[in-house]
């Protein structure tokens, strides 16, 4: 972790704040590693500051490919995946409400990426745990989805 996050410091400072993050090409080394370094932190239960990394992985990923990039969206996916387990259920539902919006304009609702996001969508609103329960209308939502993408299990 300590490298990844001087990699990640030393290409900034390199690259990123010289060239833009605009500027960026699709495996670009500083979008991967700072990927990669918010996996690591995600992996190691590390919630809040994987929250921050992905974050700014998103950011980046917008700027330098557009909200609608598969990169971008899945980087949203994993946002949303700590925001669930950090029991901010209602965030990753804004969050993957938008980007299913996203995905089904830019690649339609057949899509892997469109049913991925729905699927995940689909296991947020269901979700009955933590200290934000879902409520008639997301059950509704939920069930919807399933209807349109799944079925989901």
């Amino acid at each position: 972790l300590p490298f990844l996050r001087y990699s990640l410091d030393v290409r900034q400072r390199l690259f990123g704040m010289r060239v833009g993050y605009d500027k960026l090409s699709e495996g670009d080394p500083i979008l991967e590693i700072e990927a990669l370094l918010a996996d690591t932190c995600y992996n190691l239960k590390n919630y809040h500051e994987a929250l921050t990394r992905y974050r700014d992985a998103r950011a980046h990923h917008v700027s330098a490919f557009g909200a609608a990039h598969r990169n971008t969206l899945q980087v949203c996916l994993k946002t949303a995946g700590v925001l669930v387990a950090l029991d901010r259920r209602s965030e990753a539902r804004d969050l993957l409400s938008k980007q299913l919006s996203l995905a089904r304009n830019e690649f339609g609702e057949e899509d892997a990426a469109t049913i991925q996001i729905a699927k995940v969508l689909y296991l947020c609103l269901k979700s009955q745990s933590g200290s934000h329960p879902a409520g008639p209308d997301e059950l509704r939502e939920a069930k919807r989805l399933n209807v349109a993408f799944g079925p989901f299990r």
